[in-house]
């Protein structure tokens, strides 16, 4: 959607609109973009689980394939430190009841949480700009999602709401298996999820980049899944 000035003062309406529900969101990993992503969209930062209504767990390293049960590839570079430390942070949210979000990282993450696995490298997602991706619940497309991760979802065939995917990786390798294909197989490369039974958002792409297409299809999820869930 074009920033006209219509477009403006609908994310300024919807600003304020969440502004008003006096939400607090907490930022696992750190991070200044998303912080001041959130801020700009009306939540409020949260210090920990306990103050905290939202979790959202961001971007960085590879997920340990240890905790699903695979042995890393050559191309795989996860911090355990980390991964012990945000397996605290999600058990403490789930038992809780608080909903959480993952970016990026964060959400290969919350999949691993969620009984999933993942595609330990992928290629043609690593990639400058961005590229469309198809929601299923409306079959729309859309544009400029952006895509730095070489790791890919691979949700558990329960409990998972596939909400997006995209047609773009033609190699996938994980511990045990590899595909290969001279052109992508559509609709196979998995880019958002919800998980009702934790109230977990999974999205691939990085909204907090810069303002547009991506953020703004972030948002709307977070509006539609996370905020019914607060």
């Amino acid at each position: 959607m074009p920033h006209t000035e219509e477009h403006a003062k609908k994310l300024a309406d919807e600003a304020t609109d969440r502004e008003l529900m006096d939400l607090r969101i907490l930022v696992v990993g750190g991070g200044f973009q998303y912080i001041q992503m959130f801020h700009e969209a009306g939540f409020k930062g949260g210090t920990c689980v306990g103050d905290s209504d939202i979790i959202c767990f961001t971007g960085g390293a590879d997920v340990d394939p240890s905790l699903y049960g695979e042995k890393p590839l050559a191309e795989t570079f996860f911090n355990r430190s980390r991964d012990v430390y945000e397996q605290r942070v999600f058990a403490d949210a789930a038992e809780a009841g608080k909903p959480m979000i993952g970016i990026c990282r964060g959400s290969q993450f919350l999949t691993v949480m969620n009984g999933g696995k993942l595609w330990q490298d992928v290629n043609n997602h690593a990639v400058g700009g961005g590229h469309k991706i198809l929601d299923l619940r409306d079959g729309k497309e859309r544009f400029n999602m952006t895509s730095t991760h070489h790791q890919m979802m691979r949700p558990p065939q329960e409990d998972a709401e596939i909400i997006a995917v995209a047609s773009r990786s033609t190699r996938k390798r994980c511990e045990n298996e590899e595909i290969e294909v001279e052109e992508p197989e559509e609709n196979a490369d998995i880019e958002v999820v919800w998980y009702p039974k934790t109230m977990c958002l999974a999205f691939q792409p990085h909204p907090e980049f810069q303002h547009g297409e991506c953020r703004d299809y972030f948002l709307d999820l977070v509006d539609n899944y996370i905020l019914p869930a607060c």
